[in-house]
């Protein structure tokens, strides 16, 4: 009789854990914020986080322009260049950031080649957007890359 009430007891306190975790806690979670969003002509989902919408623009190839959208705020918080590849993990973003300083034959051994087959080049920094407050922080590389 003993063995019955302790396993009662131990199967009443299981399914008490599995109502809150399935139902209380869910009803308890903050509430889902709609934010009206429509995409302009040449706008592309990149990614997104539980807080952040990021937007791929341009028709062209790289580099491109990068929008940022708190989903907290319902507004857009960051617009800049980036160029592929492009990684997200947890609220930092990590892309090539074109910069302006001047390209050489020595930052650029390819510089040349580029100009010959009628391509522009560019230098750009290896960066670390951090989504929640909008630092980039350098990734100490820099490379060289064609335009058009």
């Amino acid at each position: 009789m003993k063995k019955t009430i302790g396993l009662i007891t131990i199967l009443v306190i299981l399914a008490l854990a599995l109502i809150y975790l399935f139902v209380i806690r869910q009803s308890v979670q903050r509430p889902k914020v709609v934010c009206n969003y429509q995409y302009q002509e040449a706008q592309y989902f990149l990614a997104s986080t539980t807080n952040f919408l990021l937007i791929d623009q341009g028709t062209a190839p790289d580099p491109r322009v990068i929008i940022v959208y708190d989903l907290n705020k319902c507004a857009k918080v960051y617009e800049g260049q980036y160029s592929k590849p492009f990684a997200l993990a947890g609220e930092t973003a990590t892309y090539w950031d074109p910069i302006n300083d001047e390209v050489s034959d020595e930052n650029c051994p390819k510089n040349k080649d580029y100009l010959k087959e009628g391509l522009g080049v560019g230098l750009e920094s290896h960066i670390a957007l951090n989504l929640s407050n909008l630092t980039k922080k350098s990734l100490g590389e820099v490379r060289c890359s064609p335009r058009q």
